[in-house]
């Protein structure tokens, strides 16, 4: 019994080590491709290694330059918003992304209260799990700052290490709430990008529908539910429709 347990872990390990060493071959060739100037075979070939849902910070960069290149600008946004998910902050991402957002049409959206902007903005600054890490070291530190007031003897440095470990501790409520906020984000809100350049808002999830406005190719928009092959959208200025998946991906 032990030794099929052996020989069964190391077939699947060869499998692992098997298919690793396939995606970096296809990930190189496909680096060549773009290189060449070959925009299209680089898209089919890093799209192959994406196929059996690997995700990397590199790969949806790549994706989004070469989709880019190739004239394809919704679908360039879509995998630069799909990098920032997996690596907030990053400034090469950024600056490609705004490149790209300056080639589509832009919708009028409902303005932020200040606070409110700038929370969205820190809460994307970092993952979910780095908030987490400041906060806890933060409290950590504050705690240590209490213990040394408990347990020192000279007054002065009792009084500082209290108000420095306060201090910590309530700075230490900041990126756990961050965090916390993130992992909300990511888990309750569903966003899409608009890829096709003929896409429009209809009143219902058919082809009876109306069509209430046209929808820009590289428009964010929140995915609210799905019925059929239709989404329910909200765009930034509030509105609310329906859209076909096929014009829709999720970030």
């Amino acid at each position: 019994m032990k030794k099929n347990l052996v020989i069964f872990l190391v077939v699947c390990l060869l499998r692992v080590v098997a298919t690793a060493g396939e995606e970096n071959r296809l990930f190189e060739k496909a680096n060549d491709a773009y290189q060449a100037g070959r925009f299209e075979e680089a898209i089919e070939l890093y799209e192959q290694v994406a196929a059996p849902g690997f995700r990397s910070p590199e790969l949806e960069y790549n994706l989004g330059n070469a989709y880019y290149r190739a004239g394809k600008t919704g679908k360039a946004i879509l995998h630069y918003e799909r990098a920032l998910l997996l690596s907030p902050g990053d400034e090469d991402v950024l600056y490609n992304l705004r490149l790209a957002r300056q080639k589509v049409q832009s919708r009028e959206h409902l303005p932020d209260f200040f606070l409110i902007k700038w929370w969205k903005t820190m809460r994307m600054a970092f993952s979910s799990a780095a908030y987490a890490l400041i906060g806890l070291l933060l409290w950590w530190a504050g705690f240590a700052g209490l213990s040394l007031w408990l347990t020192g003897k000279d007054p002065t440095k009792r009084q500082r290490s209290l108000v420095a470990g306060g201090l910590a501790i309530l700075i230490s409520l900041l990126p756990l709430a961050l965090s916390w906020s993130r992992a909300r984000f990511e888990n309750n809100t569903r966003t899409g990008i608009v890829v096709s350049g003929q896409a429009s808002l209809k009143s219902a999830p058919d082809e009876a529908g109306s069509e209430l406005l046209q929808l820009y190719e590289g428009e964010k928009v929140q995915l609210l539910s799905q019925l059929g092959q239709y989404y329910l959208l909200r765009l930034s200025n509030g509105e609310k429709g329906w859209a076909t998946i096929e014009e829709i991906e999720k970030i």
